[in-house]
């Protein structure tokens, strides 16, 4: 499948708050994954369907267990971003990539969510933070994980919203 991208690729992003921030802007892209989003349930599934979070978190676990998606390291001493398109082309990202890809799904699909940045016990981390229908939660990029709180060995340095004219209702 081809993957529509505007924009770079890719980012090299240095660690500091204005650099985060710069990159977010640049590379949240909800478009380029409106594909992935099945707006027209029909009515009686509807009312049974989990919430959009906990969707997003099952798909990305589906992806990862049919080795559609895999976590892949930034090559040494670089800390590369990428765009959703292009982690979906590159079926792997780390924390970063899998955490924009995450956001701008759920931006694509009217949920509001952000990129986290901080630590776990092994070092700087990114993950997804947000609220549904059904409650704030945080989504592990990662691996799918979602929890409705957040956990104590995440370590929030900053949350970075996506620019506001990306936020609509679905």
């Amino acid at each position: 499948m081809r993957y529509h991208s505007s924009g770079p690729d890719f980012l090299i992003v240095p660690f500091d708050y204005v650099s985060h921030y710069n990159a977010v802007q640049r590379l949240v892209r909800p478009w380029e994954v409106e594909h992935l989003i099945q707006r027209n349930a029909p009515p009686s599934l509807a009312r049974y369907s989990l919430p959009v979070a906990d969707q997003v978190a099952q798909w990305l676990r589906t992806k990862f267990a049919n080795r559609q998606l895999s976590y892949a390291s930034d090559p040494s001493g670089l800390d590369c971003w990428y765009a959703p398109a292009t982690t979906l082309r590159r079926r792997a990202g780390d924390c970063e990539d899998l955490t924009l890809l995450t956001v701008s799904i759920l931006l694509a699909a009217g949920v509001s969510a952000r990129v986290a940045i901080g630590t776990l016990p092994g070092g700087g981390h990114a993950w997804v933070e947000g609220a549904d229908e059904q409650s704030g939660f945080l989504i592990e990029a990662t691996s799918g994980e979602i929890h409705r709180y957040r956990p104590s060995d995440y370590n929030l340095s900053w949350h970075i919203d996506p620019h506001p004219a990306l936020l609509r209702v679905a």
